[in-house]
Formats: C-alpha cells, structure tokens, sequence
C-alpha cells in the first residue's frame, strides 16, 4: 500500500525544504564532509528510509537533484508494504510506522 497522495506531496515538500536548507549551508562555505560529520538533519530520515534507497536520498539533497523520477523512488521506499518487509528483516532493527511521526507532515 502506498502512502496517500496527500502524504506523499507533504513528503515530497519536505524533501525538497530539506534539500533548500543544506544548499543554503553548503553556500555558507561548509564543507560536504563537514557538514554531515556535524549534522543531524538526517537522522529521522535515515530511520524512514530503507538502507537500499538511503544512499540515493542523501546524494540527492545533496546534489540537490529533485528530477521527479529519483524522488518517486523515494517516496516509493517509504510505502507501508516496503517498512513491513524492513521490519520483519531479522538482520535488521525493527522500524515501524511510527517513524513516520519523527518528520512532522
């Protein structure tokens, strides 16, 4: 099941504010590798998102890349069937949905 397209569109908008706040820090002149050794803007992130697709998110705000195929995937690995296989994974921690509730929609 995916997520509605209501929640999806404010997914997708705080992808994008996300991705406008560490443009406007990197243009501050901070290093990349600084910026994310002393950042936590992820942190909730990197607990929605499924390992598979976390990479592709962070190159993405990184790069600030908001081609709509390369969010969709995004937005696609946050669907309740795709946390639902993550959390039965014994090999990983178990995440709910209630991850959900750390980035406010």
């Amino acid at each position: 099941m995916k997520l509605n397209s209501s929640n999806e569109n404010k997914v997708r908008y705080k992808v994008f504010i996300l991705m406008d706040e560490v443009q406007l820090t990197l243009k501050e002149g901070v290093s990349i590798d600084d910026f994310l050794d002393e950042t936590d803007l992820f942190s909730a992130w990197e607990e929605m998102i499924p390992e598979r697709e976390y990479p592709i998110f962070i190159m993405a705000v990184l790069n600030n890349i908001r081609k709509e195929s390369i969010t969709d995937t995004i937005l696609d690995s946050l669907t309740l069937e795709n946390q639902k296989k993550k959390s039965n994974s014994p090999s990983k921690k178990k995440r709910t949905h209630a991850s959900y509730e750390r980035i406010t929609f």
